[in-house]
């Protein structure tokens, strides 16, 4: 469990930090409070570590991990209202192509405040969790490297890491345009994203496990409604189903029923991944997206950003012609360049660069759609 608190906790202090470098966060009054809230959260940090060595022999230590993972949860559904409302204000002003101001009716006083109270109660959750610490023996561990140290390594963009953005930010403002709009006719629209890249039950299972930090006591689909209906009543939300592959339009027919009966407030949307236009038409899209694949420039810039990081490989001009000619067997897949640049990032010789560039597992690739699975094969 500390290995995944940890992952989890160092996730929220990347939006911590992010919004804090925002001008939103000063325009808006709470940019002090994001930075004490971050001071906060590399404490917890340092507490996970000591954690680490005593949760099988203690408790206390057992339950004051529970109760900080759901501190941090709270925090993450805090963090992210915010982002999406500065997200969707950037947006908008790209659509207006002018500066709009953040104290307008389209962001009323009413949401800075209650943004403000909740990373206040946020960071009073938090003190709660570090005076628990103590009082259980826990201390802070000194980290090889803290998260301060690396702010100008943070995401420039909230929840964006900028090697993922590379030739996508247009699309990406497309995708926002279309998941911020209130034109469509439809409740709960379907967003299809088409590019490279169950049953009703589990899908209820998960959204509830994502809800509530836990998986539901019961696989009945009635039940799993009801408690569906009560965590979401006047909430809105997006339900994100990624990579799918059912066509059968009445399975849609019949689960997109259930969401509707579940509730939620108007604005809610499903986001859908696939690389297959039939599953898109069988869920009745009513936005569209097709992904192209990056240019030799583009991906050049996504694996040089990997391969060539500070503490991976030398950037020399034998490492630079070998990553070219591995880069155009990735054929412009984001995916493939991503675990390609990731797994050449430990090796420091050009005979691992060239062992790879020669492997058999790109022949096999190109009997697969865009040579994805066998690439990952490499990882």
């Amino acid at each position: 469990m500390p290995e995944a608190v940890l992952s989890f906790v160092s996730v929220i202090l990347n939006k911590i930090l992010s919004l804090a470098a925002d001008e939103v966060s000063r325009v808006w009054g709470v940019k002090k409070d994001l930075e004490k809230l971050a001071e906060e959260v590399q404490m917890m940090e340092a507490l996970i570590l000591d954690a680490e060595g005593k949760q099988s022999t203690s408790k206390a230590v057992q339950l004051w991990l529970k109760r900080l993972q759901s501190i941090a949860r709270d925090a993450e559904i805090v963090l992210d209202d915010f982002g999406y409302e500065v997200l969707r204000q950037k947006v908008e002003n790209r659509k207006r192509d002018k500066v709009r101001n953040f104290f307008s009716s389209s962001n009323p006083i009413s949401f800075r405040l209650e943004m403000a109270n909740k990373i206040k109660n946020a960071s009073a959750s938090l003190e709660e969790a570090y005076r628990r610490a103590n009082q259980i023996g826990l201390h802070p561990v000194q980290l090889p490297m803290t998260s301060a140290d690396h702010k100008e390594d943070r995401w420039t963009d909230p929840f964006v890491e900028e090697s993922e953005m590379v030739g996508r930010e247009v699309e990406v403002s497309q995708v926002v345009s279309m998941l911020i709009s209130s034109d469509y006719k439809k409740d709960l629209p379907v967003i299809s994203i088409v590019g490279m890249g169950g049953q009703v039950e589990r899908l209820l299972n998960e959204m509830l496990q994502s809800l509530k930090g836990k998986s539901a006591d019961t696989t009945n689909r009635e039940t799993l409604v009801k408690e569906l209906q009560d965590n979401l009543k006047g909430k809105r939300y997006l339900l994100v189903l990624d990579d799918i592959w059912n066509e059968n339009r009445q399975k849609w027919d019949g689960m997109r029923r259930r969401l509707l009966a579940i509730g939620g407030a108007s604005g809610s949307k499903i986001l859908v991944t696939t690389r297959s236009d039939e599953v898109a038409s069988a869920m009745q899209t009513s936005g569209l997206h097709h992904l192209d694949i990056l240019s030799d420039d583009h991906s050049w810039m996504l694996f040089e950003k990997l391969a060539f990081a500070d503490g991976g490989a030398r950037k020399t001009q034998d490492l630079v012609d070998i990553g070219r000619r591995i880069l155009k067997k990735c054929g412009g897949v984001p995916l493939a360049i991503k675990v390609i640049g990731g797994l050449l990032y430990s090796k420091k010789d050009a005979s691992e660069w060239l062992k790879l560039e020669k492997s058999e597992i790109w022949n096999e690739s190109a009997n697969n759609e865009g040579g994805v699975i066998s690439v990952l094969m490499l990882s």
